[in-house]
């Protein structure tokens, strides 16, 4: 999409010339007028999900935390092969994902 069809929330995200102080009073000042009530949402809310999706969060949450026990115990291979099965159950691994988010839904 052209910088000019961009929507306005996205392109108040995306702009480097608008303070991150100016950028949020906007986005909150949209929040307070449209109603969004991004304050209240939580990470997990904003996983986006395939509406066929058979994935349940707490599963993957939970294959997760045991792939982080195999990795700080040095077991790579099982972490690797645990990786592989979330991704055949369509779930990309994020390592080092700055915001922490972990995974997500392949589209």
């Amino acid at each position: 999409m052209s910088e000019s069809r961009r929507p306005i929330l996205e392109e108040v995200l995306v702009r480097d010339d608008i303070a991150p102080a100016e950028r949020l009073a906007i986005v909150r000042r949209m929040d307070e007028v449209l109603g969004f009530r991004f304050d209240g949402l939580l990470r997990a809310e904003l996983r986006i999900r395939p509406a066929g999706a058979t994935l349940v969060e707490a599963e993957v949450e939970a294959q997760l935390a045991a792939r982080r026990i195999l990795r700080s115990n040095k077991e790579f291979a099982e972490a690797d092969r645990a990786r592989s099965l979330l991704e055949e159950a369509g779930v990309v691994v994020l390592d080092g994902d700055p915001l922490g988010w972990e995974w997500r839904v392949t589209a």
